[in-house]
């Protein structure tokens, strides 16, 4: 599940989770649609956009959480200069470790090891 303010970097960031194999539900652009989505579906992960304004996104975390899904927060603004790394069209460094982090927590989710 990828949750996006950002209608592009989500949709970019689901290209991207999609081109390594992972099945995507989204984006949502607001959490609202997210949750209303896990009522017929449950996600193996989800990535959620720090940013998103919605209070609803922390009702989102915790109805994740109650269904045992694992959950990275992310956000665009990972340089001082507010630039993106998330506009990449293939793959960098953090995407790269973005990609191992959603790997890792699915795994560590399916197998019962995380929290």
């Amino acid at each position: 599940m990828v949750v996006d303010q950002n209608a592009s970097a989500g949709a970019i960031l689901a290209k991207i989770l999609t081109r390594a194999d992972y099945r995507v539900a989204g984006p949502f652009n607001e959490c609202s649609d997210a949750a209303h989505w896990l009522a017929s579906g449950t996600p193996d992960g989800a990535l959620l956009d720090m940013l998103l304004t919605e209070d609803m996104c922390f009702v989102l975390a915790k109805q994740l959480r109650s269904l045992g899904v694992p959950f990275l927060f992310h956000s665009g603004w990972g340089r001082a200069t507010g630039g993106s790394d998330v506009a990449r069209s293939e793959p960098g460094p953090p995407l790269n470790a973005l990609l191992s982090a959603m790997s890792e927590l699915i795994r560590r989710g399916s197998d019962g090891s995380g929290e």
